[in-house]
C-alpha cells in the first residue's frame, strides 16, 4: 500500500494562496535568475515572439491567463491628462452672430479642422511589477506542461523526457529564485505552499533531498507560527517520505511525534493519513518488531474510525491488514487472520461510501481468492474466481476508478477539523467533505494480476481447456503494454511480475507435455533473466528456471541430465526457514528443493537403477524435513506417492495403502489430474496386476478414463498397456489386442526417450 507519488502530489499551488489575485506582471525580457544556482540552470524569461517552434521550450500555458494578456501583452493606445479632457468637453459652444467681415474660405476651414480634432487620453502610469508572483506563476505553468504530456510511445520517449526535463528544470529555477530573493514579499500562506510545491518537485524529479528537507523545515516553522495546520500537515507527510529515504529510523522517528502531535490536536483526518503512512513505513521495512508495529497501528485505525463514524476508513485498514496477512505468511493461521479481517470488510460494503471505493472491492475480491489458493481449495476458488471475473467487468467503466490507482476515503465532518487541500493526502472537494487519497495499483496492473491469478487457480484443468495459458499470455500482453508507457521506477517492479508469468507458462506447457513449447518458453525466461540487472545465481528465479530445466528433461527421457539439475546445490534439501506471523514467507527455493528431491527418487527408485543406492539417504533426508505437514495439500499428495512408490517389501503394503488413499484425497481436492493418473496407474500394478475379478479390471479402466480425460499421452498409453494386460487375465483377448494396438499409436507419439521397446 502506498501513496499518491505521482508528479502532482502532494502539490499546493501557491496561487491559490494569494490575497491579490488581480495583481499585473509585465514582463521585461531580462534574466532573473541568479547564475550560482544549485541547479545549474539559467532561465531566460521569454517574450511571447520568441517561441519560434519546438527549437525552444514550448510555452503551453505560460500566458494563458487572459488577464495579463489582455491589460498587459496587448497594445494600449495613447491618452491625453485628464483635466484637457474634460476642459474639452465642457467648453460651451459660442453664440454665432453675422459676421461683421467676410472671413475667408481658408480661414473657415481651418477652424473646422481644430474641432474635429481627436481627443487624447491621458497616458495610465505603470504599476511596480511583483517579480515574486510572476515567477510563481511561471513556474506553475512550466510544470503544468511538464507533467501534461500524457502517454507517448517508445519511439519519442527520448525526445519527450528530455523536454520534460527542461521543463521541470525550469519550474523548480522560478521557484528557487523567489525563495532566494522575494519570500519577503509574500504572504505566509504563499510562501508556504511555494516551499511545499518545491519540495514536492524535488522529492519526485530529482535526487537533491537536502534541499527538499531544508525547505520544508523552514516551512512547518512558518506554518506553526501562523497555524496554517492544512500546509504544515502535508509538509510533514512529505518530509518524513524524504527522510525515509535516506535514514528510516529517523523517519519513523518524526512520524511518530507528528502523529501524537495530531492526535493532541484532535485533527482526525490527518491523523488517519499519518498513521496510514506509518503502516507503509512499517511494512516497507520487513523486520519482526516493524510488522508488529504496522498491525499495531492497523488496530488502531480500526478502533479510531468506529468511533468516529468513518466507517470507510475502517474498511480500508481491515482489507490492508488482510492483505499484509498473507503476503507476511502463508501459514493457516495467517490465512484464518486474513479472513477475519476481510469479514469486517465484507460486512461495511454494505454501505454507500464503501460502494464508492472499487479498489477496495477489488483488494478484497484478490485476498479472498488468495487464500483459497494458498489452501488448495479449488472448487472454492474457481467459485471465488468467477465472482471477480464480475466484478471487475462490473467495475470497468466507474466513474471512482482513476487510472494511476489513487482512491478516495471520505471522512466524516467531525473528523476533518483541520481542514485540507484540493491536492495531497487530506483533501476537500467542492462540496466541502473531506477524503483520505490512498494509492494502490494502477488499473491496468489490477486487471493483470486479476488474468494471473486466473491462470492460478486453472492450472490444473490446463491440459483440457488451456485456459491457464491464455489467461497468462492476456496478462504478458498487459505488462507489455504498459511497459511502453512506463517510467523506470516502474519498469523495476514490473519485471519480476513479467518472470513470474512467464514461469507459470513453462509450468502449464509442461503439465500437457508440450515440451518443444516449454523449450521456447524456457529460453525467453533465461533471456528475461539476464536482461534482469538485480537477478543473482543464487535468486529464486534461478531456482524455478533449473527445476524447469531439469522437468523439461525428465519429461524428455534425458534422466541422467534431469538427476544432474536435480542435485544442483541450490536445488539441495536444506532445512525450512523459520515462519512466523510476523516473518516474510518461507523460501520459495525449499519448497523446489523438496519437489527436485521427490522427482530424484521417482527415477531412481526401481532398484535396477545405478544410482538406487541413494535412495535411502533422501527418504532419511526428507522425513527429516516432514513435507507431509507442509500447506501444500499438492505437496503432501506427491509426498505421499513417492513413499507408496519406495515402498518394496510386503511389510509395507499396509502403508502402501494408506499413502496411496492419502494421494486420491488431496488430489481429488486440488484437481491434480496428473497426481490421480500416477496414483491410479501405480494402484493397478501394484495390487490388480494378474489378478481376476470385477475390481482388477474396474481400476484398469478408471486408469485408462483420467489419464484421457488429462490427456496425457505417456500416462494414457501405460494405462491402455495394463488395461490389455488385466482383459487378457479376464479372457478378452479381442478387445486386449484393440486397447494395446491404441497404446502402441500413443506411446509413438511420445519423445524419442520415453519410448521403450517391448520384450
Amino acid at each position: 500500500m502506498a501513496y499518491n507519488n505521482n508528479g502532482y502530489y502532494p502539490y499546493q499551488d501557491p496561487r491559490a494562496y494569494s490575497q491579490n489575485p488581480q495583481q499585473q506582471y509585465q514582463p521585461q525580457g531580462q534574466s532573473l535568475l541568479p547564475s550560482s544556482s544549485p541547479h545549474r540552470i539559467e532561465v531566460q524569461i521569454p517574450r511571447a515572439s520568441q517561441y519560434d517552434g519546438a527549437s525552444s521550450l514550448p510555452p503551453v500555458g505560460v500566458f494563458s491567463n487572459p488577464q495579463y494578456q489582455q491589460q498587459w501583452y496587448a497594445q494600449q493606445p495613447q491618452q491625453q491628462p485628464q483635466q484637457h479632457q474634460q476642459h474639452h468637453y465642457q467648453q460651451q459652444p459660442k453664440q454665432l452672430k453675422p459676421p461683421s467681415t467676410p472671413t475667408s474660405a481658408k480661414s473657415s476651414k481651418k477652424n473646422a479642422k481644430d474641432l474635429q480634432k481627436p481627443t487624447v487620453k491621458p497616458k495610465a502610469e505603470p504599476r511596480e511589477i511583483d517579480y515574486a508572483l510572476l515567477l510563481i506563476d511561471l513556474a506553475e505553468n512550466y510544470l503544468s506542461a511538464a507533467y501534461g504530456n500524457g502517454k507517448t510511445d517508445s519511439t519519442s520517449k527520448e525526445l519527450d523526457y528530455t523536454r520534460f526535463c527542461k521543463l521541470i528544470a525550469t519550474g523548480l529555477g522560478c521557484l528557487e529564485v523567489v525563495l532566494k530573493q522575494w519570500t519577503s514579499t509574500l504572504q505566509p500562506s504563499v510562501e508556504a505552499a511555494m516551499r511545499l510545491r518545491y519540495a514536492s518537485v524535488l522529492f519526485q524529479e530529482t535526487d537533491n533531498f537536502m534541499e527538499a528537507e531544508e525547505a520544508l523545515s523552514k516551512g512547518i516553522l512558518q506554518c506553526e507560527r501562523y497555524k496554517l495546520y492544512d500546509l504544515k500537515y502535508n509538509m510533514q507527510h512529505l518530509l518524513a517520505r524524504i527522510s525515509y529515504k535516506t535514514n528510516p529510523r529517523a523517519a519513523v522517528k518524526f512520524l511518530d511525534a507528528a502523529i501524537k502531535n495530531a492526535e493532541a490536536e484532535q485533527h482526525i483526518a490527518w491523523l488517519y493519513a499519518l498513521r496510514f503512512l506509518r503502516v507503509s513505513f512499517s511494512y516497507d521495512m520487513n523486520q519482526p518488531q516493524e510488522t508488529l508495529a504496522a498491525f499495531n497501528q492497523l488496530k488502531i485505525l480500526v478502533t479510531t474510525a468506529n468511533s468516529k463514524g468513518d466507517v470507510a476508513v475502517a474498511a480500508t485498514a481491515c482489507a490492508i491488514e488482510a492483505l499484509a496477512h498473507i503476503s507476511r505468511s502463508n501459514s493457516s493461521e495467517s490465512i484464518e487472520q486474513a479472513q477475519r479481517a476481510l469479514a469486517s470488510v465484507r460486512s461495511a460494503q454494505m454501505g454507500s461510501d464503501i460502494k464508492k471505493i472499487p479498489n477496495l472491492t477489488v483488494m478484497a475480491h484478490f485476498v479472498d481468492l488468495t487464500c483459497s489458493l494458498l489452501t488448495d481449495e479449488y472448487e472454492m476458488a474457481m467459485q471465488k474466481m468467477k465472482v471477480m471475473h464480475v466484478s471487475l467487468e462490473d467495475l470497468r467503466d466507474s466513474s471512482g476508478w482513476i487510472s494511476n490507482g489513487v482512491f478516495k476515503v471520505p471522512v466524516s465532518q467531525t473528523s476533518s477539523r483541520a481542514g485540507g487541500s484540493t491536492h495531497g493526502p487530506v483533501l476537500i472537494d467542492k462540496s466541502g467533505r473531506s477524503y483520505l487519497q490512498l494509492k494502490w495499483l494502477p488499473k491496468d496492473e489490477i486487471y493483470t494480476l486479476g488474468y494471473m491469478l486466473s491462470a492460478a487457480v486453472t492450472l490444473a484443468k490446463n491440459p483440457q481447456d488451456r485456459m491457464a495459458e491464455n489467461f497468462l499470455k492476456e496478462a504478458m500482453v498487459q505488462l507489455e503494454s504498459v511497459a511502453t508507457t512506463s517510467n523506470n521506477l516502474e519498469q523495476t517492479w514490473r519485471q519480476p511480475l513479467r518472470c513470474q508469468a512467464q514461469v507459470s507458462l513453462v509450468f502449464a506447457l509442461c503439465g500437457r507435455s508440450a515440451w518443444g513449447e516449454a523449450k521456447k518458453e524456457l529460453a525467453t525466461l533465461k533471456d528475461m533473466q539476464q536482461a534482469d540487472p538485480e537477478s543473482t545465481s543464487e535468486s529464486p528465479l534461478q531456482a524455478f528456471i533449473l527445476y524447469l530445466d531439469g522437468m523439461i528433461c525428465q519429461g524428455t527421457g534425458d534422466s541422467l541430465n534431469a538427476l544432474s539439475i536435480y542435485s544442483h546445490p541450490l536445488l539441495s534439501i536444506s532445512p525450512p526457514p523459520r515462519e512466523s506471523s510476523t516473518t516474510t514467507n518461507p523460501s520459495t527455493t525449499h519448497d523446489l528443493s523438496l519437489l527436485a528431491a521427490l522427482n530424484i527418487i521417482l527415477i531412481i527408485h526401481l532398484p535396477t537403477h545405478p544410482q538406487n543406492s541413494r535412495l535411502p539417504s533422501l527418504l532419511t533426508s526428507l522425513a527429516s524435513l516432514s513435507p507431509s505437514t507442509s500447506q501444500s495439500r499438492n505437496l503432501r499428495a506427491a509426498h505421499y506417492l513417492i513413499l507408496s512408490l519406495a515402498a518394496n517389501t510386503s511389510n509395507e503394503l499396509l502403508k502402501t495403502k494408506e499413502n496411496l488413499s492419502k494421494v486420491l484425497t488431496e488430489a481429488k481436492v486440488t484437481a491434480n489430474n496428473q497426481l490421480m493418473c500416477i496414483a491410479l496407474n501405480f494402484m493397478t500394478e501394484k495390487f490388480f496386476k494378474g489378478m481376476m475379478g470385477e475390481q482388477a479390471l474396474k481400476s484398469a479402466r478408471t486408469a485408462v478414463n483420467m489419464a484421457r480425460r488429462q490427456k496425457n499421452d505417456l500416462w494414457t498409453s501405460v494405462a491402455d498397456g495394463l488395461l490389455a494386460e488385466s482383459l487378457e487375465v479376464q479372457g478378452m483377448g479381442k478387445e486386449a489386442v484393440t486397447v494395446r494396438e491404441e497404446a502402441r499409436v500413443i506411446a509413438g507419439r511420445l519423445p524419442g526417450g520415453m519410448q521403450v521397446e517391448e520384450e
